[in-house]
């Protein structure tokens, strides 16, 4: 007899088992795919939103009123520079942007929503951010170090290149994959507990 119990026991448990191993599977391929389908979204949002920051009308020529006014920002700086501006900057974006413009030369001409006073050693911060796209060779990217998104605008006379802060989408990203998670355990939890009891209506017929 405590052999047949022993061995309806080892036959519970491989049931369980079994049917664990193929859930967890299905669980991580679902929970992964939401979660990567999930940040794919968030990621394609922060460069849509990159992407439409600097506006190149149809007539480059026009004059665009008090859209682009230089180191609008904070900033004691002197309106040193031409008024002429060739780009419009859509500032009802929801995301935190800022935007610099050089020449095409590399030298730093205007900044546009920059959050931070413009002081000298902010100025020579929004330089690197600049060289670093620049030097990066390509129209939009990430600068690892500096943990910024960037976007290059070319006109024929200036470049525009916006930044976003990347600390906002992970911090998105992390609150989803944490909530995600929290989901994943409940769920599996509530199928273990479910698997016992389609564990012992199996074994029935064997007892």
């Amino acid at each position: 007899r405590n052999k047949v119990v022993c061995m309806l026991k080892k036959l519970k448990i491989k049931f369980i088992l079994t049917n664990m191993l193929l859930i967890t599977f299905v669980l991580l391929v679902c929970f992964g795919t939401i979660y990567f389908t999930a940040k794919s979204n968030v990621e394609a949002q922060s460069k849509e939103a990159l992407e439409a920051f600097v506006i190149i009308p149809e007539n480059a020529e026009k004059k665009q009123g008090e859209l682009n006014k230089p180191f609008e920002n904070k900033s004691e700086q002197k309106n040193d520079f031409p008024y002429y501006e060739d780009a419009i900057i859509n500032k009802s974006s929801h995301i935190s942007i800022f935007c610099v413009k050089t020449d095409n030369s590399g030298n730093l001409l205007s900044v546009y929503e920059y959050k931070e006073n413009l002081t000298a050693s902010n100025m020579e911060i929004l330089k690197k951010y600049a060289k670093g796209a620049i030097e990066n060779n390509s129209s939009s990217g990430i600068l690892k170090e500096y943990n910024l998104r960037y976007n290059i605008t070319k006109t024929s006379r200036n470049v525009y290149i916006s930044f976003l802060d990347m600390a906002q989408e992970q911090k998105n990203i992390n609150a989803f994959a944490k909530g995600l998670y929290i989901v994943a355990i409940f769920t599996f939890f509530v199928i273990l507990f479910i698997s016992f009891i389609l564990a012992s209506v199996s074994i029935r017929p064997v007892e």
